[in-house]
């Protein structure tokens, strides 16, 4: 039952970032969350500064993703590599927002040092993200 409640309400400690909101954190930042709940992003990559055949090979992604959500249907995993500053996240956090998915932010530096306790770790974190009814990017 413990595990169940922390599932549901606690943020896992690997998390250093989510788009998943709670009800406390809406009462905090009322207008983020209204944005959030009312303004659809239009384009996946705007904003985003990329060359043009990865521009277009990123949109495909977004528009199949889109479309996976829109018709219920089986996702497929994505592994995004690179060395730091490339934009790996900024892509998966916007299209996370784009396809109406939640994410949570974590790397594997915050892993390493827990030892035994990682694996417990990362089960908890995706216990708490199988619990989003949107589908989650972690």
């Amino acid at each position: 039952m413990a595990s169940f409640v922390e599932a549901r309400l606690g943020k896992p400690s690997l998390v250093r970032e989510t788009s998943r909101s709670t009800f406390f954190g809406s009462l905090r930042h009322p207008l983020q969350y209204a944005k959030r709940l009312f303004v659809q992003p239009k384009d996946v990559l705007s904003g985003i500064v990329l060359e043009p055949t990865l521009r277009e090979r990123l949109n495909r992604i977004a528009v199949s993703t889109y479309n996976t959500r829109q018709n219920r249907a089986t996702y497929r995993n994505i592994l995004l590599h690179g060395p730091p500053g490339t934009g790996k996240t900024l892509f998966a956090k916007s299209l996370a927002r784009h396809s109406g998915m939640d994410y949570a932010i974590m790397t594997g530096g915050d892993v390493a040092p827990l030892g035994k306790e990682g694996v417990t770790a990362i089960h908890k974190l995706f216990d708490w993200s199988s619990t989003s009814r949107k589908g989650f990017y972690t």
